[in-house]
């Protein structure tokens, strides 16, 4: 699914629905790498895309947990880089749309299913989509699949991004949140599911990632200044992440 800030739809799920066998009717091919397996068709430039993902999990897990060690996948996660739409549907979630998704499965202790699907077609692959996906699965990860809040996990993943693409993000949450009341703005960080309208999605991007820049930078007002923080607001696990922002939706509704 597209808008004009290019909007992903990106699912961390904590179900077992797509936990199981390779999606069947494609003879799929394989490359490894330490942390993934990546499964493709007629992908010229699949060792880029291979490189391209342990990269951005190194640099996400060092963004948001540099404290903590960063350890292996195991088991790995499974990566499916489809040439068309219809491979997409076959391999993800076909009412999702978008060029990205991501699934994490686990039980809080432990992780046993991690899986990204991509479009190769996709013209932001490397700037954007396939570092937000790798991002949805090191914060999965890093929570053994635990569910956190949906405009959290978005707003951190947002963060893995081009800065072209936080920029329009964060412009987009200055124009939107004015409009909002207090009490629209809780009933948009309390969803559980994604919009449905593209625009409704693109400006539930832009305000969950100008929140998490807000708590990332310790400040008093929900859009920050720019798009790339400070330090680390937390040394622990993602649920100190997580009071922080249960904590600013209490003050919204008082």
């Amino acid at each position: 699914m597209r808008f004009n800030l290019f909007v992903l739809v990106s699912l961390l799920l904590t179900s077992a629905a797509y936990a199981g066998e390779k999606p069947a009717g494609i003879p799929w091919k394989t490359e490894t790498t330490p942390n993934f397996s990546i499964h493709y068709r007629h992908v010229h430039d699949i060792r880029a895309i291979a490189t391209a993902c342990e990269a951005a999990r190194t640099r996400v897990h060092q963004f948001w947990f540099a404290d903590d060690e960063i350890g292996g996948w195991a088991p790995r996660c499974n990566v499916y880089v489809c040439g068309d739409s219809e491979e997409f549907s076959l391999a993800g979630r076909a009412s999702a749309g978008g060029a990205g998704q991501s699934l994490v499965v686990g039980d809080g202790k432990k992780v046993t299913y991690r899986k990204i699907v991509l479009r190769a077609d996709d013209p932001r692959l490397f700037e954007d989509t396939l570092p937000h996906e790798v991002a949805h699965v090191v914060i999965g990860s890093h929570v053994d699949g635990e569910e956190i809040p949906l405009w959290l996990d978005e707003g951190m993943a947002a963060f893995a991004e081009s800065n072209e693409r936080q920029q329009s993000l964060l412009l987009l949450a200055r124009k939107e949140i004015v409009k909002l009341t207090d009490h629209q703005l809780v009933s948009l960080l309390n969803r559980t599911r994604y919009p449905t309208n593209e625009f409704e999605i693109a400006r539930y991007y832009a305000i969950s990632h100008s929140i998490v820049a807000f708590l990332r930078t310790n400040g008093r007002h929900p859009i920050a200044s720019e798009p790339h923080a400070p330090q680390p607001f937390s040394k622990q696990l993602t649920r100190r992440q997580i009071d922080v922002g249960q904590n600013l939706l209490c003050e919204l509704q008082n």
